[in-house]
C-alpha cells in the first residue's frame, strides 16, 4: 500500500488532527488557485494559503501516507481512494482484468490505473512508491509554489 486517502471538509482542521493523532508530519500541502493546483512552500503553513482554497494535505510518518483532501464525503464515506504499488507486469495484467470486469476507468496511463470498482471505492494503482512523499506534491511535480 502506498497511501490512504480521506475527503474531509477542511482540510487544515482535519490536517491538526491527524498530526495529533497519529503523530504524523506533513510531507506537502496543495492549494489551489484559478483551477491550477501549486504546493505551499515547505516552509509555509495554512496561513500563507490566504486566499487559495486548500485542496490537499499529505501527512506521512516512516512508509505511511495518510492522504487529507476537500470536499463533501459521498455516499461511500470519507474513504477518498486507496493508492497500490505493483510491478508492470502486475499492472499490465490489472489492466486487462479491470476492461474484462466493466471497471470505470479514471485514469490510463502508462506509470497509473486508477479505476472506480463496483462499490464505489477509487483506486489508484501505479509503478512509484512513495518512499519520498514530499515529492508528489502540486510544488514538486509542477514547480508552482504558493507563496509565489
Amino acid at each position: 500500500m502506498t497511501h490512504v486517502a480521506l475527503t474531509v471538509p477542511d482540510v487544515a482542521e482535519a490536517e491538526d488532527y491527524y498530526r495529533s493523532l497519529f503523530a504524523l508530519e506533513v510531507a506537502f500541502r496543495d492549494v489551489e488557485i484559478e483551477g491550477q493546483w501549486y504546493g505551499l512552500r515547505p516552509d509555509s503553513d495554512w496561513r500563507a494559503a490566504d486566499g487559495c482554497t486548500a485542496r490537499m494535505s499529505a501527512l506521512a510518518r516512516g512508509p505511511f501516507v495518510l492522504a487529507l483532501e476537500e470536499g463533501v464525503a459521498a455516499d461511500a464515506g470519507r474513504l477518498n481512494h486507496i493508492g497500490l504499488r505493483m510491478t508492470l507486469e502486475n499492472l499490465t495484467h490489472l489492466r486487462i482484468r479491470a476492461h474484462e470486469h466493466g471497471v470505470e476507468v479514471e485514469e490510463n496511463r502508462a506509470d497509473l490505473l486508477a479505476f472506480r470498482d463496483r462499490y464505489g471505492v477509487r483506486w489508484e494503482i501505479g509503478l512509484v512508491a512513495f518512499d519520498r512523499p514530499a515529492s508528489m506534491g502540486a510544488g514538486a511535480r509542477t514547480g508552482r509554489w504558493w507563496p509565489q
